[in-house]
C-alpha cells in the first residue's frame, strides 16, 4: 500500500517537473519573441510590429485566461486587468458612439440616443461618468442595456477593433489611438505601439502564472 502511494506521488512529480519544463520553454521563447519587436519597430516595420503586438497579447490571453468568454473580451479583460495602464479601462465617448454603430441595430439606434449627451470627445470618462450623462436621455431600460455594452467604447476594446482588427483584416492601421486621459486632461496622448509593447511586457509574466498554477475560474465580465 505504502509503495503504490510512493509509486503514484513519484509519477505525479515527475509529471509536473515535465510540464514545468514544456512550460518553461514555451514562455522563454515567447518572450524572445517579444523583444524582438522592438528591433522590428525601430528597424522601420512598425506597422508590422504592431501587428505581432496586438496578436501576442491576444495569445497570451488564450493561454492563460482560456475559460474567459469570447476572444475580444478575453483581450480586453488581460489588457484592462494586466496591461498595468489605468487609462485603458476608460471610454472614449466617440469611441463608444463608433463601437454602438458598428454593432448590432438597437445598439445603432441607442447611439443615436446618446451622442448628444456625450458628444464625440476624445476625453476619457468614467463608467461612472457616462452613465450619469446619459441617465436624462434613455429609458430604465435602455440604461441597462447599455450599462451591459459599456465595454465596447472602453480604450483597451478601441485597440482591439481600430488597431487588431485593422491590422488582422485589412493589412492597415493608424499608428494609435489619440485620447485625453482623466488624469491629463488637455494633454493628447496617444496608446501606440511603445504603450502595447509595455503592456505585453507585464502581461506575459502573468500569463505565464496562471498558465502554470492557477485553475481557470475567472469571468471576462469580473
Amino acid at each position: 500500500m505504502d509503495e503504490h502511494i510512493s509509486n503514484d506521488d513519484h509519477g505525479d512529480a515527475e509529471n509536473r517537473r515535465n510540464a514545468l519544463e514544456l512550460c518553461g520553454y514555451i514562455f522563454d521563447r515567447l518572450k524572445r519573441r517579444c523583444e524582438f519587436l522592438e528591433e522590428l519597430y525601430k528597424s522601420g516595420h512598425t506597422q508590422e510590429a504592431m501587428l505581432l503586438c496586438l496578436c501576442y497579447i491576444d495569445g497570451l490571453a488564450w493561454l492563460g485566461w482560456a475559460e474567459s468568454s469570447g476572444s475580444t473580451r478575453r483581450f480586453i479583460h488581460v489588457l484592462t486587468r494586466y496591461g498595468g495602464n489605468a487609462d485603458l479601462r476608460d471610454i472614449g465617448p466617440g469611441h463608444l458612439l463608433d463601437a454602438f454603430c458598428d454593432a448590432s441595430e438597437r445598439l445603432r439606434a441607442l447611439a443615436g440616443r446618446i451622442e448628444t449627451a456625450i458628444g464625440h470627445s476624445a476625453s476619457l470618462r468614467s463608467r461612472d461618468e457616462i452613465i450619469e450623462l446619459v441617465t436624462p436621455s434613455v429609458t430604465t431600460d435602455e440604461l441597462e442595456r447599455l450599462k451591459k455594452e459599456l465595454w465596447r467604447g472602453t480604450l483597451a476594446a478601441t485597440a482591439y477593433r481600430v488597431l487588431r482588427c485593422a491590422l488582422v483584416h485589412e493589412s492597415w492601421a493608424h499608428d494609435g489611438i489619440r485620447f485625453e486621459s482623466r488624469d491629463l486632461p488637455g494633454q493628447v496622448q496617444v496608446l501606440d505601439f511603445w504603450m502595447l509593447y509595455g503592456c505585453l511586457q507585464r502581461i506575459l509574466p502573468e500569463a505565464k502564472q496562471r498558465f502554470l498554477y492557477v485553475t481557470p475560474h475567472v469571468s471576462a465580465d469580473e
